[in-house]
């Protein structure tokens, strides 16, 4: 006899106001938003996979990323006269 062993994710759909207001022990996916324990998430900060692959896809596209700042690498390198 074979045991089939089935991950639960519990969602707690609630909004709150400010992040004080949200109940302690659960935390705020930075997809979607939506609050989840994070005891029970094997994808941690997130509370899916689903939303874990929208991050992945946000960085792919860079529509986020780290801020840069440019470097002017030629300053150094023109002639002087």
């Amino acid at each position: 006899m074979a045991f089939v062993r089935q991950r639960f994710s519990i969602r707690i759909v609630m909004s709150f106001q400010s992040p004080s207001d949200v109940p302690s022990g659960l935390s705020r996916c930075p997809a979607c938003g939506e609050l989840f324990d994070p005891l029970i998430t094997p994808v941690m900060p997130f509370c899916s996979e689903r939303c874990q692959q929208v991050d992945l896809g946000r960085w792919f596209n860079e529509e986020i990323g780290l801020p840069v700042e440019p470097e002017d690498e030629f300053d150094d390198e023109l002639p002087e006269d």
